[in-house]
């Protein structure tokens, strides 16, 4: 509540395009501290460091923003070999936290709101009301309502809420798609999610059938539609269906999954491996 009231007094002072830079320097900090994609922080920095953020920030209307964020995707995934989705999430957050707030929607509706966040790709905001959390869309009309204690961001046409410590997912239209029964989920991203039960994961597709159980220790983000999962602290892979294809028995993944290969380690040596799990080199 300090903070909130801090945000206040500095847009009394400043205006509210300040409100633009607080939510960059925010949102810049959160991707700093997400550790799951390490990759942020060197994209962040191209970003910054290229000029590309004032870039979008003076484009003359969102549309041809887009276009030119297509492209930086296109360019730093051919350069860098970073994940097109991860870098467009990036591009795109910067993109709705630098944009004029006339462009952006409107923070009153009504004054109903305690709380509006940045217009995302789908064209919808997360809100607060009365301490819950939904979603309206950018004509203003509530598509979730605000029940929920949580709520992330739509992906591939879904949001992931948490209501009584428990949590699932809704569709575009509000709908509870995937039952609230996991501890935990992350958005769903080349058509599956990870969940968590017990502090363990697993994998659900979009229907909410579970593809991997929940007895994985860890389990990384999609690379070349394979996925690195740790069980008894040894990694291995799954593909995107959650078949197991190469058994946990590496110490670490030193490279995830590009172009059909990976780089692994046995705790001594490196290990070029393909899809199959053929060791093709060691380093």
């Amino acid at each position: 509540m300090i903070f909130e009231k801090a945000i206040i007094a500095a847009i009394e002072q400043f205006g509210p395009n300040i409100v633009g830079e607080v939510r960059l320097a925010n949102f810049l900090s959160d991707m700093n501290a997400y550790a799951e994609y390490p990759a942020c922080k060197r994209i962040l920095r191209v970003v910054i460091s290229s000029g590309v953020s004032m870039k979008i920030q003076t484009q003359p209307s969102t549309d041809f923003a887009k276009v030119y964020i297509s492209q930086v995707v296109h360019d730093m995934s051919k350069s860098h070999g970073f994940q097109e989705d991860l870098i467009e999430y990036v591009l795109y957050s910067i993109l709705n936290a630098t944009r004029p707030e006339k462009e952006r929607i409107k923070q009153n509706v009504g004054l109903q709101y305690e709380y509006i966040g940045s217009e995302d790709e789908f064209g919808f905001c997360d809100v607060r009301k009365n301490g819950k959390w939904g979603f309206i869309s950018s004509g203003q009309k509530e598509v979730v309502p605000a029940i929920y204690d949580n709520v992330g961001s739509f992906h591939e046409g879904l949001a992931d809420v948490s209501l009584d410590g428990k949590s699932g997912f809704v569709d575009t239209t509000g709908k509870v798609v995937i039952k609230l029964t996991f501890d935990n989920v992350y958005s769903f991203h080349s058509g599956i999610a990870k969940v968590v039960n017990q502090g363990r994961y697993g994998l659900i597709n979009k229907k909410g059938k579970t593809i991997l159980p929940s007895e994985y220790e860890s389990i990384a983000h999609v690379s070349d539609n394979m996925i690195a999962i740790c069980k008894n602290g040894l990694w291995g892979f799954a593909d995107l269906s959650g078949k197991v294809v190469i058994y946990p028995q590496y110490k670490k993944v030193v490279k995830h999954f590009s172009k059909g290969y990976a780089a692994v380690s046995d705790g001594y040596n490196k290990i070029v491996i393909n899809n199959k799990g053929e060791i093709i080199q060691y380093l």
